[in-house]
């Protein structure tokens, strides 16, 4: 039985050249998703979300990543289709599990980068607003 929270590898192009981000265990790429994303199915509420030929954000394990980080990985995948979709959180939009491919996580896009650039950057801009105010 297909699992509904797949993507199919022609419904996700992965931008190998736009790095959002990466941590110790996975990297973060930007994509876009053709149709609608799982979600939209799963939880069809969401589905005015604008999740259908969007942006996406897709997490990856690196190349150098050994089994024991693979099932931690997939684990997550798990959990975050247990959690489904929040509005408050970054949500799984879908994922590819199949064994033939890399396994990937597939989140919501956020524009603005992460929270803590983008409250940093908010900082800054106040603050300079601030001292334009008072000189």
């Amino acid at each position: 039985m297909k699992d509904a929270w797949e993507v199919s590898s022609n419904q996700l192009k992965i931008f190998d050249h736009m790095k959002l981000g990466s941590g110790a265990f996975c990297v973060v790429f930007k994509g876009r998703l053709e149709g609608a994303a799982p979600i939209c199915k799963i939880q069809p509420s969401v589905a005015t979300q604008c999740f259908e030929n969007c942006e996406v954000a897709v997490k990856k394990l690196p190349e150098y990543a050994d089994e024991s980080a693979k099932n931690d990985f997939v684990q997550e995948i798990d959990f975050m289709k247990r959690i489904g979709y929040h509005s408050h959180l970054v949500s799984i939009l879908g994922c590819t599990t199949d064994p033939r491919l890399d396994p990937c996580l597939i989140i919501e896009y956020c524009c603005n980068g992460d929270l803590l650039k983008y409250v940093r950057n908010r900082r800054l801009e106040i603050i300079e607003v601030n001292l334009h105010t008072f000189m």
